[in-house]
């Protein structure tokens, strides 16, 4: 993950048919394209990326769905909150020295 100024602003949706626009790397800097024509108050979305559920939540705080069934339980149960913190931590650190 890399921190984005503003990037924040723009929503995460794992189905490709609803990312309506993208993030993308130019000689000075990022720009937010629109991908089709956006409504006025419409959502901006697009992919943070493919990660797990864990790895989602470790890296952004929030996981999209949790695919919970009676026979798929809760896969959050067994991760403690003091690794999530641990490794948003050290995500942030790395990206301040490199």
């Amino acid at each position: 993950p890399l921190m984005v100024p503003l990037q924040d602003q723009l929503n995460h949706s794992s189905d490709p048919a609803l990312c309506n626009v993208s993030l993308e790397s130019t000689a000075t800097g990022f720009e937010v394209r629109a991908q089709r024509a956006i409504a006025p108050g419409e959502q901006l979305l697009f992919s943070y990326g493919e990660y797990s559920d864990a790895e989602q939540l470790a890296a952004f705080g929030f996981v999209e769905a949790l695919h919970q069934s009676s026979s798929s339980p809760n896969p959050f149960n067994w991760l403690p909150v003091s690794r999530i913190l641990s490794y948003r931590a050290s995500l942030f650190r790395e990206h301040i020295t490199h």
